[in-house]
């Protein structure tokens, strides 16, 4: 998780239907780390837990117990990802009424918010995609659980079991994001790598290079930061969802970020105040 000690402002562009993109002013000055579902939005602030947008699946009903010490957020697309002391939490899924209703059908049988045991301890980073879930441990291994249809989660039927995508075995990882039916990971010299399905070439367009320390994924577009805060986005066209908003483009100098988030059809970006 980025650490913020300068005065920040948050800014967000994109699809606003159900006000994801609309920043709370509470929020706005005082967040320390974003991040983005499909149709809801997550600030981390005072280590506590701040949630907007659609609650359709109880996605930002935030848990009580989560609004103090809390490290890391993650948005996916009916539900939300948290760490705390090194454990992965996951709440939403569910019809409406947030304190009886069931898990839905489809994200009670793909497991996406049932934490395997492998990331209830010693964990360092969480990324939410549309039905699966990513956790980085302490050695930079990468856990996968959920929906597995494109080759998103553990990749081949031979990792499913070690819950290791097959992408990144063997590889000290130092990131991770997780897209619609796609994921991101960093490795320790800075470079990227993807795996899953790549509608709008968002696997194969990745950047090339290394010194990313950063990288978020959206539906169908991408975003990554580099060391020295300049921004890279790259996939779908639709929203203007790979170029910047205005408020980074009026000169070169603006063209940078301490932090990023992309949501379905929205982008976060927190700059230097």
């Amino acid at each position: 998780m980025t650490k913020i000690v300068q005065a920040t402002e948050l800014f967000a562009n994109g699809d606003d239907t159900y006000t994801q993109a609309t920043v709370p002013e509470d929020i706005r000055r005082n967040a320390s780390a974003i991040a983005a579902g499909r149709f809801h939005s997550l600030a981390l602030a005072a280590g506590g837990v701040h949630a907007w947008g659609s609650n359709e699946y109880c996605q930002t009903a935030v848990p009580a117990d989560l609004s103090t010490g809390v490290t890391a957020i993650s948005g996916g697309y009916l539900h939300s990802l948290a760490l705390k002391n090194g454990k992965v939490y996951a709440w939403g899924g569910k019809d409406r009424d947030c304190e009886t209703s069931k898990t839905t059908p489809l994200i009670k049988k793909l497991g996406t918010i049932n934490v395997p045991a492998e990331a209830q301890s010693d964990i360092t980073a969480i990324a939410a995609g549309q039905y699966f879930n990513l956790a980085l441990t302490e050695d930079g291994t990468v856990i996968a659980w959920g929906d597995n249809e494109h080759g998103q989660a553990w990749g081949s039927d031979e990792d499913k079991y070690s819950h290791v995508p097959a992408a990144v075995k063997n590889t000290t990882i130092t990131a991770i994001a997780a897209g619609k039916d796609y994921s991101l990971a960093l490795d320790k010299d800075g470079k990227i790598h993807a795996w899953g399905n790549n509608s709008s070439n968002k696997v194969s367009g990745k950047p090339t290079g290394e010194d990313y320390v950063k990288i978020t994924a959206g539906d169908e577009h991408a975003v990554a930061l580099r060391a020295d805060g300049t921004i890279t986005c790259w996939g779908a066209k639709t929203y203007k969802l790979d170029a910047l908003p205005p408020a980074l483009t009026s000169s070169p100098s603006m063209n940078h970020a301490l932090d990023i988030a992309a949501g379905a059809h929205h982008t976060l970006f927190l700059r230097r105040n």
